[in-house]
């Protein structure tokens, strides 16, 4: 996921179900990319969100603030 064009950096958060966390610069642009990509997993929601401090802690280190 992160070799593709736009995306800064991905993170998956074990779980049940698994999260994936994907960081990017423009979002209309690079989200339709990132949900093919996805095609053959079971996507259950999309959320957007601007950067936050935890959103930039979970992308730099792979845990939350809280873990």
């Amino acid at each position: 996921m992160k070799k593709r064009r736009g995306v800064d950096s991905a993170v998956v958060q074990p779980g049940d179900p698994p999260q994936l966390y994907v960081a990017v610069r423009d979002c209309a642009a690079t989200l339709p990319g990132v949900v093919r990509a996805l095609d053959s997993v079971e996507v259950r929601g999309i959320e957007v969100l601007p950067a936050s401090l935890e959103s930039v802690f979970l992308m730099m280190t792979g845990r939350r603030l809280r873990d």
